[in-house]
């Protein structure tokens, strides 16, 4: 077998050329991560800032009576709940059913078990939401409304999920 030997083209682009290429896209993508964490950086905020999300809770009943339609607008304005961020993060990942709970971190290899402080084998999502003997307790649907009973079982857990 002949062995081939690489002509002076070949030699200068193996030489040159596909280090500058290689030198080229890391800049491009070192570029684009520095624009991506100034603009995420400052698009959020400190855990202390005043940022808030307006909940609006709504119920499309077709009522044609003006005294009821004045009513339940009244209502909507009272269900109208203002969440500080750590809230609504907390609200989101109970919606979603993926909080840091026992179980989660378990899997993640972050804990040695998956026991709940209540004693439960399994702290999930769904036991810390209903079952759990840590009050309070709310529903699929109290966490959609953002009702008071969302609002207190935000609070308890906020810091713990």
């Amino acid at each position: 077998m002949a062995s081939k030997t690489l002509g002076f083209t070949q030699y200068l682009v193996v030489i040159v050329v596909v280090p500058v290429v290689v030198v080229v896209v890391v800049v491009v993508v070192v570029v684009v991560v520095v624009v991506v964490v100034v603009v995420v950086t400052s698009s959020c905020s400190s855990p202390n800032s005043s940022v808030v999300f307006v909940v609006v809770v709504r119920d499309d009943d077709d009522d044609d009576d003006d005294d009821e339609e004045e009513e339940e607008e009244e209502e909507e304005e009272e269900e109208r709940r203002e969440l500080q961020r750590k809230d609504w993060v907390t609200l989101n990942r109970a919606r979603a059913k993926v909080g840091k709970t026992a179980s989660t971190l378990h899997k993640w290899k972050l804990r040695p078990n998956s026991e709940c402080p209540c004693g439960n084998q399994n702290q999930t999502m769904d036991h810390i939401l209903s079952e759990c003997t840590e009050e309070p307790h709310c529903t699929d649907q109290d966490l959609r409304g953002c009702t008071d009973a969302a609002q207190a079982w935000i609070t308890h857990w906020r810091d713990k999920i």
